[in-house]
């Protein structure tokens, strides 16, 4: 069915009618409830958000994605559960962990590093990275190059795919406290 006919009417029996009139319905409270979900979001705008193909967007993963994406730091479960209630928007651990869950099988995140006390920190996949862990406060310090780089090219006969570096010491606060 064409564009025109649709528009003027022309051709279309009433029954062809009503449901072009339902379909112009159906978009304008579609395009409402975004409009209105973004207002819930408390004013994390989803529509900048890097989405991952072939997974669902839901409020709740939009959240736990756009917490990510503006800490510019990896950040625990505990961490981002505390950030979102902090911006008006909780969130249950399990709703958190389960979209961490998602976007690690979706290749949008990944565990950047296990801190000493064993808990996982994510962070969005966007190359590779390394840090140096404070052991006092757990502040992760990112390293500007990869150390392991010129290592890699020096190996002769073998094809590194990959590596995890994780380097802990104490910041100058915490060493200071010693």
């Amino acid at each position: 069915m064409s564009s025109c006919k649709a528009a003027g009417g022309g051709g279309l029996t009433p029954g062809d009618r009503r449901q072009a009139a339902l379909g112009r319905k159906k978009t304008v409270m579609t395009l409402w409830f975004l409009n209105r979900l973004t207002i819930e979001v408390r004013g994390i705008n989803m529509r900048k958000v890097t989405w991952p193909g072939g997974l669902k967007k839901t409020k709740q993963r939009a959240l736990v994605m756009n917490a990510l994406q503006k800490a510019g730091k990896p950040l625990s479960a505990q961490e981002l559960f505390d950030l979102l209630h902090k911006s008006g928007n909780p969130l249950w651990f399990s709703t958190i962990y389960r979209a961490l869950d998602a976007f690690l099988e979706h290749g949008a995140i990944r565990k950047a590093a296990v801190r000493e006390d064993g808990v996982s920190v994510y962070e969005i996949n966007g190359g590779h990275r390394h840090y140096a862990v404070c052991i006092g406060c757990e502040r992760a310090v990112a390293l500007r190059t990869c150390p392991l780089e010129s290592f890699a090219r020096d190996l002769q006969g073998f094809h590194v795919v990959g590596h995890r570096l994780q380097i802990s010491g104490y910041c100058d606060s915490c060493y200071s406290k010693l």
